[in-house]
């Protein structure tokens, strides 16, 4: 055999050998592929509703970005859905298996008997009652004849206020209420003087209304009135809770992550959350990462693994005070607390405090 000849077969042997090695490598690749959309699509889902106009349900958003639901062996999808009245209404017909939501919102649904249940606390914020300069508002007396908004109505930032008007004397007839689901709008209607007064949390950047000339209504400190409320809960329907107990164990396991993550990394954390309500709102709403910063570091909002359920009940009982729903629901209607062991335990490793 010729020295040519054996050049001519040692390319043909080189280059079948490099065509079965394309070949197995893109082979492994496509089966790869295969595999993982197979495995995604056989994840157990769950549906998870929340209001991306709150930073309430921000471990959401940070454990899905990080993809810490795929990791506990679940399918999460976060549903935007327009504030919590449509959470109340997608829990109960199971158009959704769980939700990120305002407590206030669900208790007459609950009253009505649609199959929901809280299960935890996740977030808190602490809340201001503001005023126009020029209003003529010295005292929580003054409000009435004058014009409020909560952003959207019945949750705990209306009941909360109503409450104090009552301790007050003051006569919540008087005072016109304006309900509106976006949260930020009171803003709008502060700048455009539709308003006389709004109550906000911290979250919702006090900085943008004080430019507007707006300030805290008189004696709100000294009655500590700014106190944390809670702010969004977990809740889920029955039906999917008795059957996805387990699954309900994982979505925990991605949000203690999440918190934690929260907790040690909180200038990633910023970005991740402002940048996901950015781009879930079409750039609608804007928040800058350093003043979610700022809110969370000062505890105007706090990010809760287990928070004492009392407080929802309490808030239920103020709800049955001023008319809003026909009975007092009890701990035992609102509340399941067969996750809280496990939830405590981890309130007490990342933050390290109990809070039973």
């Amino acid at each position: 055999m010729s020295a040519r000849t054996k050049i001519y077969l040692a390319l043909i042997i080189v280059l079948v050998v490099a065509g079965a090695v394309t070949i197995i490598s893109s082979w492994i690749v496509l089966s790869k592929h295969k595999i993982n959309n197979l495995a995604a699509a056989t994840l157990p889902q769950i549906k998870i509703g929340y209001n991306i106009q709150t930073v309430g349900a921000a471990p959401l958003m940070v454990a899905d970005h990080n993809g810490y639901f795929k990791d506990q062996g679940i399918d999460a999808k976060l549903i935007q859905l327009n504030g919590g009245s449509e959470v109340a209404v997608a829990l109960g017909s199971g158009k959704i298996d769980m939700g990120a939501v305002n407590a206030p919102r669900l208790y007459n649904p609950i009253e009505d008997g649609l199959p929901i249940k809280f299960l935890s606390t996740i977030s808190k914020t602490r809340h201001y009652l503001l005023i126009r300069s020029d209003a003529n508002i010295s005292s929580l007396k003054d409000l009435e004849g004058k014009s409020f908004s909560s952003g959207p109505g019945g949750g705990n930032k209306e009941l909360f206020f109503r409450n104090i008007l009552k301790n007050n004397g003051v006569d919540a007839t008087k005072v016109k209420f304006l309900s509106i689901e976006n949260a930020y709008l009171p803003l709008a209607l502060m700048k455009e003087k539709a308003v006389d007064a709004v109550i906000i949390g911290e979250g919702d950047d006090i900085e943008k209304y004080t430019a507007l000339g707006s300030v805290i209504v008189p004696n709100w400190y000294e009655n500590n009135y700014q106190k944390s409320l809670s702010g969004t809960e977990i809740a889920t329907n029955v039906k999917f809770l008795n059957n996805n107990e387990q699954n309900i164990v994982k979505f925990y396991r991605a949000v203690i992550e999440a918190d934690r993550f929260i907790k040690n990394h909180l200038d990633e954390a910023s970005t991740i959350v402002t940048d996901h309500i950015k781009t879930g709102t079409n750039g609608t709403i804007i928040l800058k990462p350093e003043n979610f910063k700022k809110t969370v570091m000062s505890g105007g909002t706090t990010y809760n693994i287990w928070e004492d359920p009392t407080s929802v009940a309490e808030i239920a009982h103020i709800a049955y005070d001023l008319g809003q729903v026909k009975k007092v629901l009890s701990l035992d209607d609102l509340y399941d607390l067969r996750f809280k062991d496990m939830l405590v335990a981890a309130q007490n490793e990342i933050y390290g405090q109990t809070k039973n």
